[in-house]
């Protein structure tokens, strides 16, 4: 009986619209995007973290996350956390579903085509036995380095392809604020030694000053 109220209900709420999607995370917006840059940090501090691969740091950062998420989202009214195996889920009343992993700047999650995976992406599909709420995904997004997490955002696919996406979190960039400066005229050496010559006269000192040579008048023929 139960069960069959929670198809009802469903039936009416899984087609919700995008903006009535966002009306629904936004009052968790916040409490969000602290537990997933709260992970982040945490992973952070891990001792000689730059000797593992790639997929290991995945597997922590969404340990942490989920763990800090569960913290924060679950004594909430209208949140319920459904573990199971290896997955963690989380609900918004019976309306919205959504679970955490890593994405790209596309809006694309990091997933192997498992059947989980691929039921989670099809909005026809039930997961796990919970309602037929829509379900979407918390992706946090690397920067260029991988040093920093660039966005938080909630994710709707539809297949193979992002229907929707919407921001959680953006790390905010610094203003950059361009002041004039005059730089100082720079003198060479060579150009403060490039001072005009004085003229100076010359002068031939008389006792030193050659002989004119005696003019030699020729003889007058008698």
């Amino acid at each position: 009986m139960i069960l069959s109220s929670l198809r009802e209900s469903s039936c009416m709420t899984s087609h919700l619209s995008d903006s009535e999607i966002s009306n629904l995370i936004k009052p968790y917006e916040q409490v969000i995007a602290e537990a997933v840059l709260k992970g982040w940090k945490q992973w952070l501090e891990v001792p000689n973290r730059a000797q593992f691969y790639n997929r290991t740091r995945a597997n922590v950062v969404w340990d942490y996350t989920v763990g800090a998420l569960e913290e924060a989202l679950d004594p909430l009214p209208g949140i319920h956390v459904n573990r199971a195996g290896n997955t963690c889920i989380f609900m918004i009343g019976q309306q919205l579903a959504f679970r955490f992993k890593k994405g790209d700047e596309k809006g694309f999650s990091s997933n192997y085509p498992t059947p989980m995976a691929l039921a989670f992406h099809d909005p026809e599909q039930q997961v796990l036995g919970i309602p037929e709420a829509v379900k979407t995904e918390i992706i946090y997004i690397l920067n260029k380095l991988e040093t920093e997490i660039f966005q938080i955002r909630m994710v709707r696919r539809d297949g193979e392809s992002v229907a929707w996406s919407h921001p959680v979190y953006e790390r905010p960039v610094a203003s950059v604020e361009v002041i004039p400066t005059v730089l100082p005229a720079v003198t060479s050496k060579d150009s403060q030694d490039a001072q005009p010559a004085r003229r100076r006269r010359a002068s031939v000192k008389k006792g030193l000053a050659p002989a004119k040579p005696t003019e030699i008048n020729p003889a007058r023929p008698l």
